[in-house]
């Protein structure tokens, strides 16, 4: 059975997460290697995020 989340369970989730990836990212030396690679992971996952919500968005105004 697909277990289907409401919006606001996926907001406490994407919060949970964000606060982990703040923390490592304070916690990790800035200019290392394991932070530039954290940063470059977070502004990939950002793009893709941001292209499927202007797809969706775009499919959904023009029809």
């Amino acid at each position: 059975m697909e277990n289907e989340m409401t919006i606001e369970e996926l907001r406490v989730y994407a919060m949970e997460y964000f606060s982990q990836v703040i923390k490592i990212l304070q916690e990790t030396p800035d200019g290392s290697a394991e932070y530039d690679s954290h940063v470059e992971d977070l502004e990939a996952m950002s793009a893709k995020i941001a292209e499927d919500s202007y797809e969706w968005l775009r499919l959904k105004v023009t029809y």
